[in-house]
């Protein structure tokens, strides 16, 4: 294939992109590039990844992606972001983490994770401060279950977020613990109420409401002693 670089392109071309002295892009560095009426352009190309720089918004499509560049903001799906980040959509819009293929999975393996991270170089820092992320629970499998973990940071925690609570792979709930065995498990390792329910209303009876099923032989309470015995 022919090669335009380093050679002399026509001065008054209309249309055609070339660099400010008259030639096509160069086999290094980073080039502004003009059109054949001399007009600057926006964009910069370069060669042996250099990559290519634009100056100014940018728009893919009107609004299929699209860069706020006055206010840093990044849209697909829209042209005036108003966050970071912005996605919008008229059906279902969705943010998918896709996590390629693995002959085995692990226990523990992270399919996906959202992080919240401070870069503050103070204290202990920098570190995450909480995170959700989808977990596998089976071990040597082909494929990942999934159980969705969150996670948060005391102040100054050294190593930052831990798990604090876990929906596993079968839809139970733990809090304080990451294998629970019913559909909702709290535990707590240091002294104070593991469970504390409050009514506020001054009208309305509510609580906690226990009930032992259709049979004399469920029960609505049952209380265990500590070695969980008896």
């Amino acid at each position: 294939m022919a090669t335009l670089t380093n050679t002399k392109i026509k001065d008054t071309y209309d249309g055609l992109l070339k660099t400010t002295n008259n030639e096509a892009i160069g086999a290094s560095g980073v080039t502004l590039i003009e059109d054949g009426l001399g007009n600057a352009s926006a964009l910069s190309v370069g060669r042996a990844n250099n990559g290519v720089t634009i100056t100014g918004n940018l728009a893919v499509d009107t609004n299929t992606l699209y860069v706020d560049a006055a206010n840093n903001r990044v849209g697909v799906g829209i042209s005036n972001p108003a966050t970071l980040l912005h996605i919008q959509s008229n059906s279902a819009p969705t943010l998918r983490i896709d996590h390629t293929e693995k002959a085995t999975w692990g226990v523990g393996d992270v399919i996906g994770k959202v992080d919240f991270y401070t870069s503050d170089a103070s204290g202990n820092a920098p570190y995450s401060t909480a995170f959700i992320q989808s977990e596998n629970e089976t071990g040597a499998g082909t494929l990942p279950s999934g159980a969705l973990v969150f996670g948060t940071a005391t102040y100054n925690a050294v190593g930052g977020a831990v798990e604090r609570m876990r929906i596993d792979s079968s839809g139970r709930v733990g809090i304080g613990t990451s294998s629970p065995t019913a559909p909702l498990q709290v535990e707590r390792s240091s002294s104070g109420w593991t469970t504390y329910i409050k009514n506020t209303s001054a009208t309305s009876p509510s609580g906690l409401l226990l009930s032992g099923g259709d049979s004399s032989a469920n029960f609505a309470m049952y209380v265990r002693n500590a070695a969980e015995t008896s």
